[in-house]
């Protein structure tokens, strides 16, 4: 459990969400059934179940979003400016290529250069097998060590 702590760590920006996401991560660990019983996803005791804490919690409080992969440039623009507020960082969106033919993840990869130049901060998905993409936003310094934390953290 002390891994998904660590993750949060690295994207959890307010302390009081730090403390609520260790309780739901302390709550979920032990009443595993609770958690499969009230959560719109369909679990079972063979999904990481505190993996899919992490990530709904993410997703609750703004610092992650879930996107279709079938999501437009337009779609995932909006989901980026509640990330970037929720962490005080803006971003200019001037794509120059046509993104029609693109899906979100083409999208998100696309978009991860201009980041990383322009406010030093990357997109990293956090996969949950699944169609859909989970992004986050980390600091290029904080990459590595959300990758060393678990293999489903990549960049785009």
């Amino acid at each position: 459990m002390e891994k998904y702590i660590n993750i949060a760590r690295k994207i959890v920006t307010n302390p009081d969400d730090l403390k609520q996401i260790r309780s739901e991560l302390n709550y979920t660990y032990t009443n595993p059934d609770k958690f499969i019983e009230n959560n719109e996803r369909e679990l079972n005791k063979e999904n990481d179940l505190l993996w899919f804490i992490l990530v709904d919690f993410l997703i609750d409080k703004h610092y992650a979003f879930e996107v279709d992969w079938k999501a437009t440039i337009a779609e995932i623009e909006s989901e980026l400016d509640v990330l970037l507020d929720k962490h005080n960082l803006s971003f200019s969106f001037d794509l120059d290529q046509d993104t029609d033919e693109l899906d979100a993840g083409e999208i998100l990869a696309f978009i991860n250069p201009l980041l990383k130049r322009t406010i030093n901060y990357v997109l990293v998905n956090l996969d949950i097998d699944s169609d859909s993409y989970v992004t986050v936003i980390v600091t290029k310094n904080d990459l590595s060590d959300l990758e060393h934390l678990d293999k489903r953290i990549t960049v785009y």
